[in-house]
């Protein structure tokens, strides 16, 4: 089991029983817990590094061939149709 410091509030028992949920039901939990913290108004959150590289990735992908993307207003209408 990874390590947990939490232990004063969560018991590694709490811990082990929710390492059993399905990846989906963890992963549902996680983006639960994020959409609690709140960060200061104006402020930012860190941008991890791996997700910085791949933000540079795709800018440099889209500058070598710009033509190679489709318009976001074809995106939305394939993702939500109707809307």
């Amino acid at each position: 089991m990874p390590h947990f410091p939490y232990t004063q509030v969560v018991t590694k028992a709490d811990v082990e029983k929710l390492l059993t949920l399905t990846e989906d039901e963890r992963v549902e939990l996680g983006w639960f817990l994020l959409s609690t913290v709140e960060p200061e108004p104006g402020a930012t959150l860190p941008i991890p590094s791996w997700q910085k590289t791949a933000l540079q990735e795709a800018l440099e992908d889209f500058e070598r061939n710009p033509d190679a993307g489709i318009p976001w207003e074809q995106v939305r209408a394939e993702l939500w149709p109707g809307l």
